[in-house]
């Protein structure tokens, strides 16, 4: 039985020259709506970083005439207002920029209460189940200080375990921590300006990213007190997809044949 609360998340991921063939795929749509237990309808694709506009547009077009997802942007054509919303400036993201934008315009773009997003190089180990959400969201009611829920970044348990510092039945809790990888989070919290803090220990992150959505979140936190919650009972995967895909990878993907 589907939750009451799925019609209030939006879900995001998004695409880059690398990898749109395959994220805009017949197989790979199907698979990820049954995975992340959303309607198609709610599927939104952020592109950005792609050579071929008019390629990834006619992708994207059958994608939401089919059903497959509901919705797609070019980042690049948010890009101002997204900064503007923010009070950000692109010189002031450097390096980060082309790792931030998609996830400010998701925040931008949001109507619904809810996001959740996934990098398009990250899908759930199994279907998630319902009570993610429906647990989430009380914990976002019951304890004002939990600002983001994720699954299991792996399969670990004790690396889960040993960076938290408190759990209950159904999540570990930790002081900052935010990966853009995975997360589920209230949209109202995340539509504020909230992305020029520093904190010492958000300097953990690839210096080489520059200054970052996930540094700039996990600072927000860290300043604040905020918390992140792991769901004990699921995990998502994160694969870094070959440079160039082949042909035949793409038929097999697609689900086209061999």
């Amino acid at each position: 039985m589907q939750s009451n609360l799925i019609p209030s998340i939006q879900f995001d991921t998004k695409v880059w020259e690398n990898d749109y063939r395959l994220i805009l795929s017949k197989g790979h749509l199907e698979k990820l709506a049954n995975l992340i237990s959303i309607p198609s309808s709610n599927i939104r694709i952020l592109i950005n970083n792609v050579v071929s506009r008019r390629h990834v547009n006619l992708l994207a077009q059958r994608a939401k005439k089919s059903g497959l997802i509901g919705d797609f942007f070019f980042v690049d054509e948010l890009a101002p207002d997204v900064l503007k919303h923010f009070d950000l400036k692109k010189d002031s993201l450097g390096s980060g920029y082309r790792y931030s934008i998609c996830e400010l315009a998701g925040l931008y773009l949001s109507r619904k209460p809810y996001i959740l997003h996934l990098s398009g190089d990250s899908l759930p180990a199994a279907n998630i189940d319902t009570s993610f959400f429906e647990l989430s969201a009380e914990l976002f009611k019951r304890n004002e200080k939990v600002r983001v829920t994720n699954l299991m970044w792996n399969e670990s348990l004790y690396e889960h375990i040993s960076q938290s510092t408190s759990e209950d039945s159904d999540f570990w809790y930790s002081e900052g921590g935010f990966s853009d990888q995975m997360y589920f989070v209230k949209s109202d919290h995340f539509k504020e300006r909230i992305f020029k803090f520093i904190h010492p220990d958000s300097g953990r992150y690839p210096s080489a990213a520059g200054p970052l959505f996930e540094k700039r979140v996990d600072s927000w936190m860290r300043v604040n007190g905020y918390l992140r919650a792991t769901f004990k009972h699921n995990a998502y995967r994160h694969t870094n997809f070959p440079t160039r895909l082949s042909a035949k990878l793409l038929r097999k993907l697609r689900g086209t044949g061999n």
